[in-house]
Order: C-alpha cells, then structure tokens, then sequence
C-alpha cells in the first residue's frame, strides 16, 4: 500500500483521491520563495471540502474547488559600496539589528539567512553583506547598521514596508550612505568608503610619535559643496 509520495511541480492534479484528510507538505519551494508550512486538506465526496490556513505562506480553497498554495518571497538584503560596487570578503560583515515597528509585531517565526528567531521578540541582530529574509510579516521595520565591514561608514538607520504578499512596498532613504529598493525589489545598502590620509617622512617612512601630530585645515572647494556631515577621526559630524 502507498500512503505518501513525492511530486515536484507549480501546477499539479490528483485524480483518484478517496474521501478523508491528507497532509501536504512543500519540502522545497522555487528559487527566491519559502516553502509554506505543512497544511491539511479534506476530499468528501470526491470534492476538495476543506482545506486549512499554513503558518507561513497561504493555502486555501479557491471558487473552483482546487487547493492554492501561495509561497512568501524571500526579502533579500544587499550591502555594497556606494556605488553598487561589492564589498570585498576581507573587509568582513556589517552587523545590522531588525526591528518591528508596529505594536504588537513579533520577529518570532522569521529566518535570517537560514536561523529561525524562536524567542516572541521585535528585535534582533544578525550580520552579512547578503541576508536573506524569510517569512516577514506585513507590516514596517528599521534596520540599523550596527558596524560596517572594515574600511566603510555606517549608513544611518532606515525604515522598509513589506506588504500582504510579503514583497517590500517601500524603503526610507538613509542620512548616511544610500538605501533603496532596487528593480528585484531586495534592499539594497550602500556604504561610503572611508577616505584615509596617511603621514609619512618623504620616501614613505612612519614619523615617531614623538614628533607630535601634523594640523590640517579641509576645506570644500567646489561652490555648491560643504563639509557638512562629514565625520574626521571618527568624531561628531560637522554641522551637526
């Protein structure tokens, strides 16, 4: 006797199928969704007659009388150089926290780049330059960029709306650096690379500390440009 079987497909029919309950489980969603959690459906009379709500996605009967299965898409997180340019692996990863705005929102049930959040929290923290999330809830969110990989700015925190269909509606724009939605609809953030000078004796060699510190005066030559926002030596941001 057969009791379970795998298939694979988007469109699928079972003909045959006798009055009782049956489990349905998606093991492998398509490339860019998550799989819905297992879900049970009934056939009376050779008729779909119920079907039961997924924990993650939707599944339901529809005006047809066939089992919908709907997969949330993964909100993709990309952090790169201003510029789109990508940052490299020796660099390391920024190290963000996700918050959920709304009152009442929990990040319970949502995966950070595979890691489940099992505690009835709003907030978390993760790192990566790519981040895969999944099984967000609709509704609003801030990420902030806790620390940049080495060599770059933080971007300013941010705030990104996903809808009912778990796709993200909406990204605010960051004080520092860029964030956005870009046409694949993941978020993007962009780091400004941190410009250094360095000090040395002609042909290359360090000064002694004991000679002291050099004094330098910056100044923004073009008409329609200031200094403002600019941070030196990691100190407050002038204008500010």
């Amino acid at each position: 006797d057969v009791a379970e079987y795998k298939f694979n497909g988007l469109t699928s029919t079972f003909k045959g199928l006798k009055d009782g309950d049956y489990i349905l489980v998606e093991d492998t969603a398509p490339a860019g969704y998550s799989v819905v959690s297992e879900f049970k459906f009934t056939i009376k009379g050779g008729k779909v007659e119920n079907v039961e709500s997924a924990t993650n996605g939707r599944s339901y009967k529809d005006e047809k009388g066939n089992i919908v299965v709907e997969d949330a898409p993964i909100v993709k997180l990309s952090k790169e150089s201003l510029g789109g340019t990508p940052i490299p692996e020796s660099a390391g990863k920024a190290e963000f926290t996700l918050i959920a705005n709304d009152e009442g929102a929990t990040l319970q049930g949502v995966k950070i780049n595979g890691n489940e959040v099992t505690e009835d929290t709003n907030e978390t923290k993760f790192s990566g330059n790519a981040v895969d999330f999944e099984y967000l809830k609709a509704g609003k969110y801030t990420l902030v960029e806790d620390t940049a990989p080495t060599g770059y700015s933080v971007v300013s925190s941010f705030t990104f709306t996903v809808d009912e269909k778990g796709k993200v509606t909406e990204v605010s724009s960051a004080t520092n650096g860029r964030s956005y939605k870009d046409e694949k609809g993941s978020i993007v953030v962009e780091d400004t690379p941190i410009i250094k000078i360095d000090k040395k004796e002609v042909g290359g060699t360090p000064i002694p500390e004991e000679s002291g510190k050099a004094k330098f005066k910056l100044t923004a030559e073009d008409a329609d440009k200031t200094l403002e926002g600019v941070k030196v030596n990691g100190g407050e941001a002038l204008g500010e």
